[in-house]
């Protein structure tokens, strides 16, 4: 006990400038003047939508009883099958659905590999796959960022393995090379595995690899349920499902997704389906923004519109007072640091929603360019 307490004391002593560590002396601020919230993953604005809780609502006045015991104990016939049924037939995968998305890439990974596995991972890729990788002892080589060069050495170099990445990068903003991945795949007669945590349901009805004509090339697709479709959940997509449910750890010995999860995931679904308008709305804004930005910032340039946009900065404390300055100005974004991002790579995180007026994106480049002492001679349409 006093080894972990000299350790937790040494941990908020050294972690932060103000000894409270990351939660209280970097995220928290004082927000009851804030009005413009661009720090969740809500790409829709659609968490409180009126057909979800109405679903809800009459499924708890229908149904009394629920499964409070692993999934594995599941019947084929309740509505968590049916709806990975559905799933399966519309994104044209096999479909497992998991507690969470952090649940979903442990999980896969505890399935498809073993210490002889050789895994190539991209370095920013989410720690959820690192702790499954841990767990299964594999032979794992790092490739640098979006380097197709660096990765094709390794795969050259150890032999054919699994390739993983994330197809939008959400502590960096950009974007995996889906088309030169899946190509290295092929050459090299690999597994790939994509999160698509920030693209499904954003890009398309279904994904930005089935928008991409890759849903067949890309062996598995996982997926945090938890942001477009608002929902505690998440999914792997592919072939094997039965054996990777008997394999994940998560799925055999946690238990199932709560009924009202269900309900609400699949009134989700049938949202995001209908959801052309927003989606189109989304990428305009998150388009306008960007090329405010860029005039005013180093944030990424990325080849299609993206709603992740984020700010870099030198340093923690950098970081920090951008956060209270934005907060500020009425606007509430995410700081993401270490272990999110790289040590040396802290920044602000803008997630924009279909919902987001041109005066939100406004004031949201005045307060960036008031920061960093920039001048703003952009000029916005008055419509998005």
């Amino acid at each position: 006990m006093e080894h972990l307490q000299e350790r937790v004391s040494h941990y908020f002593e050294t972690r932060t400038e103000g000894g409270n560590g990351i939660f209280r002396d970097y995220i928290h601020a004082e927000s009851s003047s804030v009005k413009i919230f661009v720090f969740d993953n809500d790409y829709f604005n659609i968490s409180n939508h009126k057909h979800a809780i109405d679903s809800q609502i009459h499924d708890l006045q229908q149904y009394s009883n629920d499964l409070i015991a692993s999934s594995a104990y599941m019947s084929e016939d309740n509505v968590h099958a049916q709806l990975e049924a559905d799933f399966a037939s519309h994104f044209g995968k096999e479909c497992v659905l998991t507690q969470s998305g952090y649940a979903a890439n442990t999980g896969l990974i505890q399935a498809i590999c073993s210490h002889e596995t050789h895994v190539y991972i991209d370095k920013l890729t989410h720690a959820s796959f690192w702790d499954g990788l841990y767990s299964r002892g594999t032979q794992t080589h790092v490739f640098a960022h979006n380097d197709m060069v660096d990765l094709e050495n390794k795969i050259i170099k150890h032999g054919p393995g699994i390739i993983i990445v994330d197809s939008l990068y959400s502590g960096h903003g950009s974007f995996s090379p889906i088309k030169a991945l899946v190509q290295l795949k092929l050459k090299h007669k690999c597994i790939l595995v994509v999160d698509e945590s920030h693209t499904l349901g954003v890009y398309s009805k279904t994904g930005l690899v089935d928008l991409m004509g890759y849903n067949e090339t890309v062996d598995y697709i996982t997926a945090s349920l938890a942001k477009a479709y608002c929902t505690r959940a998440g999914v792997i997509m592919g072939p094997h499902s039965q054996f990777i449910k008997e394999k994940s750890m998560h799925y055999v010995f946690s238990s199932a997704l709560m009924r009202n999860d269900i309900i609400k995931l699949r009134a989700m679904f049938e949202v995001i389906k209908g959801a052309d308008q927003k989606r189109n709305r989304l990428m305009r804004a998150s388009n306008a923004l960007r090329k405010a930005l860029l005039k005013i910032v180093d944030v990424e340039d990325t080849p299609i519109p993206s709603p992740i946009i984020c700010i870099p900065t030198k340093s923690e404390a950098e970081m920090v007072k951008l956060h209270h300055h934005f907060v500020s100005k009425g606007i509430f974004a995410a700081p993401f640091f270490f272990p999110a991002t790289p040590r040396k790579s802290p920044n602000l995180r803008v997630t924009l929603h279909s919902e987001i007026t041109v005066n939100d994106i406004r004031t949201i480049t005045n307060a960036t360019a008031s920061f960093f002492q920039r001048s703003n001679s952009v000029v916005f349409s008055s419509k998005l």
